[in-house]
């Protein structure tokens, strides 16, 4: 997807007013894939092999295709070689690391444009996009478990295609789909076009705002191809080798075609990438996004144009093209043009029918990773199980009201033994549990860790162990408050005498995530404040002396009932790793 731009009728990131008369789904989600919309089986040989590549930055429908084209690749319906990011948002490429390890295919090659090894003057693109999600999915290797953050911690992507493309087996042909700017796709066409040839069978890419009524002879923007490294763009329309199907999904095509509704995401699991990323979008609105934009490529490219839940995508053949010095773009119709966009009727409700059939899609295993898992490394212990859900393999259940999205996971991960806990919070202490409580841990040493956020002056959010498992108990809390230096410890409302045992105290500040540890160590009570979500390094410590732990069995997050956020939370019987300064 690309970035907003100037445009007097349309913003393309929101198309807010479509987005506020959206109508509803035309049909109850939950049932599973409709026969209707069910791909007829293929054979080995039909199954097309896919390379993927978006800027995954700046917007929630790239990740949302990603999710969509993983889905369909377990179904059978394809095979993706390999991945890439187009542009140099630092995090970019390990939010889409982090979306391929969630199901399971973190073996998938990476790569990202790399302006070291490929220089583009920056006054003739836009391809460094300041993040908008990608920096919290990137620092998140807890949950994901991929372990490169930066984008030249990866390969450059043209190379990581010319390897895949290479790799098939003889004769065999890959479709390249792209959702963003050109830059790799003008990098391999110049460096290796006899690749292209051989390996590529076609090029669907979304980009591109040619109004249907408008004059062809009337000049374009969109920033897909105008704004990020429109030369690039330049150069694919004029030397796509016309023998290769170019199959252009301009943004009329997945326009009105809202993804990410509340229906849906019901059902997804709450680190879902596509999921997590639309709510880190949308800062955190119940609201889905009114233009389906990437998808539409990945559609095209695996199932086809006719008959997506009654849909049939009309084919216009011409020319594709950009302004030598402006970068804007047209399309020229002609029945033999080397080019063909995309359309599809909008005199009914095929909008919403497109819309129910990207839930379809996204919903094929039920909203979980299916048969994958959330961390590669742990396959060997939670199998494979077609029969069983992410949930039950993970041991997740609902926690607190009935009607909560706080999940406790009782999975085994490397910082914990078999009676860890880990709670994803979806929302903030107010429409989650005022308390979360965990498993009773008897007189066994306690170790707690929350990412948190005050939202109010007088606000507080923090960590507790407690004796029994009461929804207000407090026990032994650590917390952060606005106006109040540092990390404090508390026996229910009452400071306890502390020692500070490691540098000066901190001045919290509201609406600033901060990460926590609260530890019962024998005798001991010890906070700390670290440094990320791994606790590599350890900012601030205090402890105090207990008389006794035997009555603290009990573990959780404690948060004033003033909007507070946690966004994730974990404990258990044994000590992490060493926090190192």
């Amino acid at each position: 997807m690309s970035k907003p731009y100037n445009h007097q009728t349309i913003d393309r990131r929101g198309f807010i007013g479509t987005l506020f008369a959206l109508p509803a789904a035309a049909r109850v989600l939950g049932a599973g894939p409709s026969a209707l919309l069910a791909s007829p089986p293929r054979s080995e040989e039909e199954v097309p092999y896919v390379i993927f590549e978006d800027d995954f930055d700046s917007d929630s429908d790239g990740p949302a295709a990603l999710c969509m084209l993983l889905e369909l690749e377990a179904a059978g319906e394809c095979k993706i070689i390999a991945c890439g990011t187009s542009e140099t948002q630092a995090y970019a490429t390990a939010t889409m690391a982090a979306s391929l390890h969630y199901f399971g295919r973190g073996d998938i090659p990476l790569g990202a444009y790399r302006d070291d090894l490929r220089p583009i003057d920056p006054d003739k693109s836009n391809i460094y996009d300041k993040p908008l999600f990608s920096q919290y999915m990137a620092a998140d290797e807890f949950n994901y478990g991929h372990t490169r953050r930066h984008f030249r911690d990866y390969p450059d992507a043209v190379e990581v295609y010319v390897k895949a493309l290479g790799a098939l087996p003889p004769g065999a042909k890959a479709k390249l789909i792209i959702g963003g700017g050109q830059t790799n796709l003008g990098e391999l066409l110049k460096d290796h076009p006899d690749v292209i040839r051989a390996r590529v069978s076609e090029l669907h890419f979304m980009g591109g705002m040619i109004p249907p009524d408008a004059p062809e002879e009337q000049w374009h923007r969109d920033s897909n191809l105008t704004n990020t490294a429109p030369f690039h763009t330049k150069y694919v329309a004029e030397n796509w080798p016309h023998d290769i199907p170019m199959y252009i999904a301009d943004t009329y095509l997945g326009l009105q075609v809202p993804f990410m509704r509340p229906a849906l995401r019901a059902q997804l699991s709450d680190l879902h990438p596509a999921n997590r990323i639309h709510l880190l979008y949308r800062l955190w609105w119940d609201r889905p996004h009114g233009n389906a934009l990437d998808l539409m490529s990945v559609i095209t490219a695996v199932r086809g144009f006719t008959n997506l839940n009654g849909v049939n995508l009309m084919k216009q053949r011409g020319t594709l093209q950009v302004h030598p010095t402006t970068g804007l773009h047209r399309f020229i119709s002609s029945p033999d043009g080397p080019h063909t966009i995309l359309r599809r009727p909008v005199d009914g409700d095929e909008g919403i029918r497109l819309a129910d059939y990207i839930d379809d899609i996204l919903l094929l295993r039920g909203g979980d990773a299916g048969d994958g898992v959330f961390r590669d490394e742990f396959t060997a212990e939670r199998g494979s199980g077609s029969s069983e859900t992410l949930q039950d393999r993970r041991g997740w259940t609902k926690a607190g009201a009935a009607n909560s999205a706080t999940l406790i996971d009782a999975s085994s991960g490397d910082l914990y033994d078999e009676k860890a806990r880990y709670v994803q919070f979806n929302g903030n202490s107010n429409t989650s549990p005022y308390n979360v409580q965990v498993k009773e841990f008897g007189s066994n040493d306690i170790r707690v860790r929350a990412r948190v956020m005050v939202t109010q002056p007088d606000g507080y959010v923090g960590l507790c162990v407690r004796s029994d498992a009461g929804d207000n108990a407090r026990g032994l809390n650590l917390r952060i408050q606005p106006g109040s230096r540092g990390l404090r410890l508390y026996k229910n409302d009452s400071p306890l005498a502390q020692t500070r045992t490691l540098e000066p105290a901190h001045e919290f500040s509201i609406n600033t995530w901060y990460t926590i540890d609260l530890q019962v160590k024998g005798d001991q009570l010890i906070g700390r404040l670290c440094s990320d979500y791994n606790g590599r390094t350890l900012w601030e410590q205090v402890e105090v002396t207990l008389p006794s732990i035997d009555d603290r069995p009990y573990a959780g997050l404690i948060a004033r009932d003033k909007g507070e956020r946690a966004s994730w939370f974990q404990s258990g019987v044994r000590q992490p790793a060493e926090i190192s300064k």
